[in-house]
Parts: structure tokens; sequence; C-alpha cells
């Protein structure tokens, strides 16, 4: 009944904030939305895990499995140009956190981020 009702709450959370998922102050947009959303997935997986490991329960009632991951996002990285300062500001803060985050990002982003204070300066 509880786990219902986090679900709910869960559910309400996200139709919510679906449109513009809320980043940490100095997170880009998309790793923030993508950050925001893995954190309500885990927050859903933690009591089912949390029963999964009690070894007096037998949960053959409740077989959780979790959605397949989403295929990763394809930034946008065709076209960088230097006069757009803040948005290739933008790309290189995405980049890190999509790396950090553990995502695949193309080798033209890698270098972009790599290179960042000749840009700065």
């Amino acid at each position: 009944y509880q786990y219902s009702k986090e679900i709910d709450i869960v559910e309400a959370i996200f139709l919510s904030h679906k449109d513009r998922p809320p980043c940490t102050k100095n997170q880009p947009p998309v790793a923030g939305a993508i950050s925001w959303s893995r954190s309500l997935v885990t927050r859903i997986k933690k009591p089912v895990l949390r029963f999964q490991t009690m070894p007096d329960l037998k949960l053959n009632v409740l077989r959780w499995k979790p959605a397949p991951k989403p295929p990763a996002p394809q930034p946008m990285f065709d076209h960088v140009e230097s006069n757009f300062a803040e948005e290739m500001a933008e790309l290189i803060r995405e980049t890190k956190y999509l790396d950090r985050m553990g995502f695949p990002i193309p080798e033209m982003a890698l270098n972009l981020a790599l290179q960042e204070e000749k840009y700065h300066s």
C-alpha cells in the first residue's frame, strides 16, 4: 500500500515537471533532465531492491524488472561556430556532465570540451 502511494507521488512529480525538469544550479539542461529522471527511477527501485535482499521473504509474486535503458541521447554537435559562445559553453558543459554520467560522447564533442580553455581566452 505504501509503495503504491510512493509510485503515485513519483508519477505526479514526473508529470508536473516532465516538460521542464528541475536542474541544479550549474547543470546543463540535457544532463540535468537525465539526472533528474534517474533520481525518480532510483526512488522507485530502492524499496524493491531492499525487499529482494531480504532472505526470509519470498518475492515470487513481485517480479520487478527495470525497463530497458533508453538509447543514449545523441547531442547535436554537427556544427559549432565560435560566434555562439553561449551555445558552445553549454555544449561543453553538456559534454562534461554526460561523460561523467557514462554516456558515449562523440569525438568532436570531446575535443571541444578538452579545448575549453582555448575558447575562454
